[in-house]
Protein backbone atom coordinates (compact mmCIF):
# COMPACT_ATOMS: atom_id res chain seq x y z
CA UNK A 1 0.00 0.00 0.00
CA UNK A 2 1.31 3.16 -0.73
CA UNK A 3 1.70 6.33 1.77
CA UNK A 4 -0.34 9.35 1.07
CA UNK A 5 1.34 12.57 0.02
CA UNK A 6 1.78 15.04 2.42
CA UNK A 7 0.21 18.26 1.47
CA UNK A 8 4.11 20.06 1.54
CA UNK A 9 4.97 17.12 -1.09
CA UNK A 10 2.18 18.03 -3.06
CA UNK A 11 2.96 22.18 -3.17
CA UNK A 12 6.59 21.15 -4.06
CA UNK A 13 5.44 19.32 -6.62
CA UNK A 14 3.46 21.72 -8.52
CA UNK A 15 5.88 24.42 -7.59
CA UNK A 16 8.37 22.37 -9.56
CA UNK A 17 5.62 21.94 -12.55
CA UNK A 18 5.25 25.87 -12.77
CA UNK A 19 8.68 26.93 -12.45
CA UNK A 20 9.61 24.34 -15.89
CA UNK A 21 6.53 25.79 -17.94
CA UNK A 22 7.65 29.22 -16.92
CA UNK A 23 11.25 28.49 -17.79
CA UNK A 24 9.63 26.67 -21.52
CA UNK A 25 7.44 29.66 -22.27
CA UNK A 26 10.33 32.47 -21.68
CA UNK A 27 12.84 30.20 -23.96
CA UNK A 28 9.96 30.59 -26.52
CA UNK A 29 9.81 34.39 -26.19
CA UNK A 30 13.28 34.82 -26.08
CA UNK A 31 13.68 33.04 -29.00
CA UNK A 32 11.24 34.75 -30.68
CA UNK A 33 12.44 38.04 -29.66
CA UNK A 34 15.67 36.35 -30.70
CA UNK A 35 14.17 35.88 -34.59
CA UNK A 36 12.55 39.59 -34.94
CA UNK A 37 15.91 41.43 -33.85
CA UNK A 38 16.16 44.56 -36.26
CA UNK A 39 19.18 43.92 -38.36
CA UNK A 40 21.41 46.92 -39.33
CA UNK A 41 21.31 47.29 -43.08
CA UNK A 42 23.71 45.13 -45.74
CA UNK A 43 27.19 45.73 -46.46
CA UNK A 44 27.83 48.20 -49.00
CA UNK A 45 30.62 49.28 -51.15
CA UNK A 46 32.20 52.74 -52.13
CA UNK A 47 32.41 53.34 -55.98
CA UNK A 48 33.62 56.78 -56.38
CA UNK A 49 36.20 58.62 -55.79
CA UNK A 50 37.82 55.17 -56.07
CA UNK A 51 40.16 53.86 -53.17
CA UNK A 52 44.19 55.21 -54.43
CA UNK A 53 42.74 57.92 -56.89
CA UNK A 54 45.17 60.72 -58.12
CA UNK A 55 44.91 63.71 -59.46
CA UNK A 56 41.05 64.29 -58.36
CA UNK A 57 39.25 67.80 -58.60
CA UNK A 58 38.71 69.49 -55.20
CA UNK A 59 35.11 69.88 -55.41
CA UNK A 60 34.55 66.09 -56.32
CA UNK A 61 31.34 63.77 -56.70
CA UNK A 62 31.43 60.65 -54.00
CA UNK A 63 29.54 57.86 -55.09
CA UNK A 64 28.78 54.25 -53.14
CA UNK A 65 26.05 51.46 -53.48
CA UNK A 66 22.47 51.50 -52.69
CA UNK A 67 22.81 49.87 -49.31
CA UNK A 68 19.52 47.43 -48.84
CA UNK A 69 17.86 46.88 -45.32
CA UNK A 70 16.84 43.06 -44.27
CA UNK A 71 13.10 44.74 -42.83
CA UNK A 72 13.18 46.82 -46.07
CA UNK A 73 13.12 49.85 -43.66
CA UNK A 74 14.07 53.38 -44.97
CA UNK A 75 18.16 54.06 -44.91
CA UNK A 76 20.15 57.55 -44.63
CA UNK A 77 24.08 57.67 -45.07
CA UNK A 78 25.91 60.19 -43.26
CA UNK A 79 29.77 60.70 -45.10
CA UNK A 80 32.70 61.50 -43.66
CA UNK A 81 35.28 63.03 -45.09
CA UNK A 82 38.98 64.51 -43.84
CA UNK A 83 42.94 63.87 -43.65
CA UNK A 84 42.29 61.65 -40.99
CA UNK A 85 43.57 57.82 -41.65
CA UNK A 86 40.40 57.08 -39.78
CA UNK A 87 37.81 60.24 -41.14
CA UNK A 88 35.43 61.67 -38.28
CA UNK A 89 34.47 64.46 -40.01
CA UNK A 90 30.62 64.81 -41.18
CA UNK A 91 30.86 67.01 -43.97
CA UNK A 92 26.96 65.99 -45.14
CA UNK A 93 23.40 65.96 -43.75
CA UNK A 94 21.32 62.93 -43.59
CA UNK A 95 21.48 61.77 -47.35
CA UNK A 96 18.88 59.09 -48.72
CA UNK A 97 20.52 58.69 -51.81
CA UNK A 98 23.60 57.07 -52.64
CA UNK A 99 26.02 60.19 -54.07
CA UNK A 100 27.23 63.58 -52.91
CA UNK A 101 28.98 66.73 -54.50
CA UNK A 102 30.88 68.13 -52.24
CA UNK A 103 30.27 71.91 -51.51
CA UNK A 104 33.42 73.44 -49.94
CA UNK A 105 36.41 73.36 -52.00
CA UNK A 106 39.37 70.72 -50.81
CA UNK A 107 42.91 71.92 -50.29
CA UNK A 108 45.31 70.83 -53.33
CA UNK A 109 48.14 68.35 -53.60
CA UNK A 110 46.14 66.60 -50.32
CA UNK A 111 45.51 63.14 -49.12
CA UNK A 112 42.07 62.64 -47.71
CA UNK A 113 40.51 59.94 -46.35
CA UNK A 114 36.35 58.57 -46.92
CA UNK A 115 34.03 56.90 -45.39
CA UNK A 116 30.20 56.37 -45.62
CA UNK A 117 27.91 54.98 -42.58
CA UNK A 118 23.81 53.67 -43.20
CA UNK A 119 21.52 53.76 -40.30
CA UNK A 120 18.18 52.78 -40.83
CA UNK A 121 15.25 54.01 -39.10
CA UNK A 122 15.75 52.01 -36.03
CA UNK A 123 18.99 53.79 -35.75
CA UNK A 124 21.07 50.67 -36.87
CA UNK A 125 23.90 51.15 -38.37
CA UNK A 126 26.63 49.33 -40.79
CA UNK A 127 29.77 51.64 -41.81
CA UNK A 128 31.81 51.24 -45.36
CA UNK A 129 35.35 50.40 -45.85
CA UNK A 130 37.70 53.82 -45.89
CA UNK A 131 38.93 54.92 -49.09
CA UNK A 132 41.81 57.43 -49.50
CA UNK A 133 42.36 60.05 -53.19
CA UNK A 134 45.17 62.97 -53.27
CA UNK A 135 43.56 66.08 -54.82
CA UNK A 136 45.08 67.99 -58.02
CA UNK A 137 47.16 71.03 -57.93
CA UNK A 138 45.93 74.23 -58.62
CA UNK A 139 44.72 74.92 -62.41
CA UNK A 140 45.40 78.56 -63.84
CA UNK A 141 44.36 79.85 -67.17
CA UNK A 142 42.64 82.44 -69.09
CA UNK A 143 38.92 82.82 -69.30
CA UNK A 144 36.74 83.61 -72.59
CA UNK A 145 34.07 85.73 -72.13
CA UNK A 146 30.80 85.56 -74.73
CA UNK A 147 30.63 88.15 -76.98
CA UNK A 148 27.85 90.56 -75.83
CA UNK A 149 28.36 93.63 -73.15
CA UNK A 150 31.05 93.53 -70.77
CA UNK A 151 33.51 96.27 -69.42
CA UNK A 152 35.84 97.86 -71.29
CA UNK A 153 39.27 97.12 -71.11
CA UNK A 154 40.72 99.29 -67.40
CA UNK A 155 42.75 99.86 -64.86
CA UNK A 156 42.42 101.07 -61.10
CA UNK A 157 39.19 99.63 -61.07
CA UNK A 158 37.93 97.83 -57.90
CA UNK A 159 36.34 94.29 -58.18
CA UNK A 160 34.60 92.71 -55.28
CA UNK A 161 32.47 89.05 -54.59
CA UNK A 162 29.18 90.07 -53.20
CA UNK A 163 25.09 88.79 -53.17
CA UNK A 164 26.17 85.69 -55.26
CA UNK A 165 27.98 87.96 -58.13
CA UNK A 166 31.56 89.29 -59.27
CA UNK A 167 31.40 93.02 -59.37
CA UNK A 168 33.93 95.34 -61.18
CA UNK A 169 33.38 99.20 -60.77
CA UNK A 170 35.01 102.38 -61.54
CA UNK A 171 38.98 102.87 -62.59
CA UNK A 172 40.60 104.51 -65.88
CA UNK A 173 39.93 102.90 -69.76
CA UNK A 174 41.49 106.59 -70.97
CA UNK A 175 38.50 108.26 -69.22
CA UNK A 176 37.69 108.10 -65.33
CA UNK A 177 35.11 105.81 -64.96
CA UNK A 178 32.21 105.28 -62.57
CA UNK A 179 30.41 102.69 -64.05
CA UNK A 180 29.43 99.21 -62.20
CA UNK A 181 29.38 96.16 -64.07
CA UNK A 182 28.07 92.40 -61.97
CA UNK A 183 28.39 88.56 -63.39
CA UNK A 184 27.23 85.50 -62.17
CA UNK A 185 29.17 83.43 -64.27
CA UNK A 186 32.23 84.07 -66.11
CA UNK A 187 31.19 84.81 -69.52
CA UNK A 188 28.32 86.68 -69.54
CA UNK A 189 28.40 90.84 -67.78
CA UNK A 190 25.80 93.15 -67.09
CA UNK A 191 26.24 96.41 -67.17
CA UNK A 192 23.93 97.68 -64.03
CA UNK A 193 24.91 100.96 -63.85
CA UNK A 194 26.34 103.54 -66.23
CA UNK A 195 26.86 106.61 -64.21
CA UNK A 196 27.09 105.68 -60.29
CA UNK A 197 26.29 108.86 -58.18
CA UNK A 198 29.98 109.12 -56.94
CA UNK A 199 32.36 110.91 -58.76
CA UNK A 200 34.37 109.15 -61.51
CA UNK A 201 37.47 108.06 -59.95
CA UNK A 202 40.64 105.96 -59.75
CA UNK A 203 43.31 105.06 -57.22
CA UNK A 204 40.27 104.25 -55.15
CA UNK A 205 39.53 101.12 -52.78
CA UNK A 206 36.53 98.98 -51.60
CA UNK A 207 35.34 96.67 -49.09
CA UNK A 208 32.38 94.66 -48.42
CA UNK A 209 31.49 95.00 -44.85
CA UNK A 210 27.89 95.35 -43.01
CA UNK A 211 26.06 93.54 -45.93
CA UNK A 212 27.18 96.61 -48.20
CA UNK A 213 29.87 97.30 -50.52
CA UNK A 214 31.89 100.47 -49.26
CA UNK A 215 33.95 102.98 -51.46
CA UNK A 216 36.15 105.47 -49.82
CA UNK A 217 38.79 108.20 -51.36
CA UNK A 218 40.50 108.16 -54.81
CA UNK A 219 41.48 110.36 -57.17
CA UNK A 220 38.88 112.79 -59.22
CA UNK A 221 41.47 114.84 -60.20
CA UNK A 222 42.07 115.86 -56.64
CA UNK A 223 42.69 113.40 -53.32
CA UNK A 224 39.49 112.77 -51.52
CA UNK A 225 38.21 110.93 -48.66
CA UNK A 226 34.37 110.72 -49.24
CA UNK A 227 32.66 107.37 -47.97
CA UNK A 228 30.04 105.68 -49.72
CA UNK A 229 28.01 102.69 -49.69
CA UNK A 230 25.47 100.69 -51.55
CA UNK A 231 22.85 97.83 -50.77
CA UNK A 232 22.55 96.33 -53.96
CA UNK A 233 24.91 97.69 -56.36
CA UNK A 234 22.90 100.32 -57.88
CA UNK A 235 21.94 102.81 -55.68
CA UNK A 236 24.87 104.92 -53.90
CA UNK A 237 24.63 106.58 -50.57
CA UNK A 238 27.28 109.25 -49.22
CA UNK A 239 27.58 107.48 -45.74
CA UNK A 240 28.82 110.80 -44.20
CA UNK A 241 30.38 114.44 -44.91
CA UNK A 242 32.20 114.73 -41.50
CA UNK A 243 34.88 112.59 -42.15
CA UNK A 244 37.81 113.05 -40.30
CA UNK A 245 40.75 111.42 -42.08
CA UNK A 246 42.37 113.30 -44.76
CA UNK A 247 42.13 112.86 -48.06
CA UNK A 248 43.80 110.29 -49.59
CA UNK A 249 44.39 107.54 -52.64
CA UNK A 250 46.65 104.43 -53.69
CA UNK A 251 45.57 103.46 -49.78
CA UNK A 252 43.64 100.11 -48.73
CA UNK A 253 39.98 99.43 -47.57
CA UNK A 254 39.41 96.16 -45.36
CA UNK A 255 36.92 94.93 -43.63
CA UNK A 256 38.34 93.01 -40.51
CA UNK A 257 36.77 91.97 -36.83
CA UNK A 258 33.42 93.74 -37.76
CA UNK A 259 35.16 96.96 -38.17
CA UNK A 260 36.03 98.85 -41.75
CA UNK A 261 39.57 100.12 -42.04
CA UNK A 262 41.38 102.66 -43.74
CA UNK A 263 45.24 102.27 -43.91
CA UNK A 264 47.76 104.50 -45.52
CA UNK A 265 48.15 106.25 -48.98
CA UNK A 266 49.10 109.44 -49.97
CA UNK A 267 47.10 112.78 -49.82
CA UNK A 268 48.75 114.45 -52.54
CA UNK A 269 52.01 115.59 -51.29
CA UNK A 270 53.10 112.66 -48.41
CA UNK A 271 52.75 109.32 -48.02
CA UNK A 272 50.87 108.52 -44.57
CA UNK A 273 51.15 105.24 -42.24
CA UNK A 274 47.62 106.15 -40.44
CA UNK A 275 45.43 103.75 -39.39
CA UNK A 276 41.66 104.36 -39.05
CA UNK A 277 38.35 102.10 -38.48
CA UNK A 278 35.01 102.57 -38.12
CA UNK A 279 32.03 99.78 -36.65
CA UNK A 280 29.36 101.41 -38.89
CA UNK A 281 31.39 103.55 -41.44
CA UNK A 282 30.06 106.61 -40.58
CA UNK A 283 31.58 106.97 -37.17
CA UNK A 284 35.20 106.99 -36.98
CA UNK A 285 37.92 106.58 -34.65
CA UNK A 286 42.35 106.74 -35.14
CA UNK A 287 43.74 103.16 -34.12
CA UNK A 288 47.69 104.37 -35.17
CA UNK A 289 48.49 107.91 -36.02
CA UNK A 290 52.08 106.42 -36.96
CA UNK A 291 52.25 102.27 -37.65
CA UNK A 292 55.65 101.18 -37.57
CA UNK A 293 55.55 99.95 -41.04
CA UNK A 294 56.69 103.15 -42.94
CA UNK A 295 54.45 105.54 -44.53
CA UNK A 296 53.50 103.98 -48.08
CA UNK A 297 51.17 104.54 -50.77
CA UNK A 298 50.45 101.69 -53.30
CA UNK A 299 50.57 98.54 -50.68
CA UNK A 300 47.97 95.58 -50.02
CA UNK A 301 45.50 95.53 -46.69
CA UNK A 302 44.21 91.99 -46.82
CA UNK A 303 42.37 90.11 -44.01
CA UNK A 304 43.75 86.43 -43.14
CA UNK A 305 43.35 84.11 -40.07
CA UNK A 306 42.23 86.57 -37.62
CA UNK A 307 44.39 89.10 -38.61
CA UNK A 308 45.39 92.41 -40.98
CA UNK A 309 48.11 91.96 -43.37
CA UNK A 310 50.08 95.01 -44.70
CA UNK A 311 52.25 93.64 -47.40
CA UNK A 312 54.94 95.78 -49.74
CA UNK A 313 53.99 99.11 -51.38
CA UNK A 314 56.18 102.50 -52.21
CA UNK A 315 57.35 105.08 -49.64
CA UNK A 316 60.21 106.30 -51.99
CA UNK A 317 61.55 102.74 -52.24
CA UNK A 318 59.89 99.39 -53.47
CA UNK A 319 58.64 97.68 -50.60
CA UNK A 320 58.91 93.32 -49.74
CA UNK A 321 57.98 93.43 -45.64
CA UNK A 322 54.83 91.83 -44.82
CA UNK A 323 53.42 93.18 -41.22
CA UNK A 324 50.82 91.40 -39.46
CA UNK A 325 48.46 92.44 -36.43
CA UNK A 326 45.34 91.11 -34.21
CA UNK A 327 43.88 94.80 -34.25
CA UNK A 328 45.28 97.36 -36.14
CA UNK A 329 47.36 98.76 -33.35
CA UNK A 330 50.19 96.26 -32.43
CA UNK A 331 51.89 95.23 -35.54
CA UNK A 332 54.47 92.34 -36.15
CA UNK A 333 57.19 92.22 -39.21
CA UNK A 334 56.89 89.21 -40.48
CA UNK A 335 60.65 87.38 -40.37
CA UNK A 336 59.98 85.46 -43.85
CA UNK A 337 61.70 82.53 -44.50
CA UNK A 338 60.66 82.73 -48.47
CA UNK A 339 60.30 85.70 -50.29
CA UNK A 340 59.17 87.57 -53.02
CA UNK A 341 61.09 90.79 -55.19
CA UNK A 342 59.75 94.31 -53.92
CA UNK A 343 56.09 95.62 -55.44
CA UNK A 344 53.96 98.50 -55.75
CA UNK A 345 49.90 98.10 -56.81
CA UNK A 346 49.72 94.81 -56.71
CA UNK A 347 47.00 92.55 -55.07
CA UNK A 348 46.44 90.52 -51.91
CA UNK A 349 43.98 88.30 -50.93
CA UNK A 350 42.95 85.19 -49.07
CA UNK A 351 42.00 82.36 -51.23
CA UNK A 352 41.57 78.58 -50.38
CA UNK A 353 42.82 78.98 -46.58
CA UNK A 354 46.18 80.68 -48.40
CA UNK A 355 47.07 84.78 -48.84
CA UNK A 356 47.74 85.38 -52.31
CA UNK A 357 50.70 88.16 -53.84
CA UNK A 358 49.73 88.79 -57.37
CA UNK A 359 51.59 90.88 -59.82
CA UNK A 360 52.45 94.87 -59.55
CA UNK A 361 55.40 96.28 -60.44
CA UNK A 362 58.85 97.52 -59.70
CA UNK A 363 61.42 98.20 -62.24
CA UNK A 364 58.71 95.78 -64.68
CA UNK A 365 55.47 94.23 -64.39
CA UNK A 366 55.95 91.04 -62.42
CA UNK A 367 54.33 88.00 -64.08
CA UNK A 368 54.42 85.76 -60.77
CA UNK A 369 51.90 85.17 -58.78
CA UNK A 370 52.97 83.72 -54.93
CA UNK A 371 51.00 82.14 -51.77
CA UNK A 372 51.54 81.10 -48.57
CA UNK A 373 49.82 78.99 -45.78
CA UNK A 374 51.03 81.17 -43.01
CA UNK A 375 52.42 84.50 -44.16
CA UNK A 376 56.19 83.91 -43.54
CA UNK A 377 57.12 80.66 -46.11
CA UNK A 378 56.43 81.74 -49.47
CA UNK A 379 55.84 79.84 -53.10
CA UNK A 380 55.00 80.65 -56.31
CA UNK A 381 52.37 79.24 -58.63
CA UNK A 382 53.82 78.00 -61.91
CA UNK A 383 52.12 80.56 -64.22
CA UNK A 384 51.00 80.06 -68.21
CA UNK A 385 53.70 81.08 -70.60
CA UNK A 386 50.77 83.71 -72.25
CA UNK A 387 50.07 85.30 -68.61
CA UNK A 388 51.85 88.57 -68.73
CA UNK A 389 53.07 90.70 -65.88
CA UNK A 390 51.03 93.10 -64.78
CA UNK A 391 49.52 95.68 -62.08
CA UNK A 392 46.92 98.18 -61.22
CA UNK A 393 44.80 94.86 -61.81
CA UNK A 394 42.39 93.42 -59.32
CA UNK A 395 42.07 89.89 -57.60
CA UNK A 396 38.55 88.50 -56.38
CA UNK A 397 37.98 84.83 -54.85
CA UNK A 398 34.09 83.59 -56.06
CA UNK A 399 32.73 80.98 -57.05
CA UNK A 400 35.88 78.85 -54.90
CA UNK A 401 37.58 80.50 -57.68
CA UNK A 402 40.32 83.29 -57.69
CA UNK A 403 39.71 85.43 -60.33
CA UNK A 404 42.63 87.98 -62.00
CA UNK A 405 40.94 90.96 -63.56
CA UNK A 406 42.15 94.23 -65.93
CA UNK A 407 45.22 95.79 -64.91
CA UNK A 408 48.23 97.40 -67.59
CA UNK A 409 50.02 94.84 -69.14
CA UNK A 410 52.61 95.06 -71.52
CA UNK A 411 52.99 98.31 -73.97
CA UNK A 412 51.65 99.97 -70.79
CA UNK A 413 48.16 99.06 -72.61
CA UNK A 414 45.12 98.63 -70.14
CA UNK A 415 43.08 95.32 -70.95
CA UNK A 416 40.33 93.24 -69.73
CA UNK A 417 41.59 90.16 -69.84
CA UNK A 418 40.04 87.58 -67.10
CA UNK A 419 42.67 84.45 -65.78
CA UNK A 420 41.56 82.14 -63.03
CA UNK A 421 43.01 80.08 -60.64
CA UNK A 422 41.04 77.54 -59.56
Amino acid sequence: MTALQSPLSRYTVQLQLLTVTSLLILSCETDDVENNKNEPPNKFALLLVEDGSTNIDVLPEMRWELATDPEGDAIQYQLFLDTLERPVTPISDELSQPLYSVQKRLQVNTRYYWKVIATDTEGNQTESEIFSFNTRGYQFGANTMADGPRFSARRWHASESWLNKLWVLGGFDSTYRRDVWNTGSPENWENVVEDAAFEARLYFDTAIFDNKMWLIGGFTGDARNDIWYTENGIDWIEATADVPFQERYYHTVTAFDNRLWVIGGFNGTDVLNDVWSSTDGIHWEMVSEMAPFSARDSHTTTAFRDQLWVIGGFDGTFKNDVWSSPDGLEWKREDLTTTFPARRNHTAVAFDDKLWIIGGFETEKWDDIWYSDNGVAWEALETNQDYLGRFAHTASAFNEKLWIIGGVVEDDLSTDAIWIID
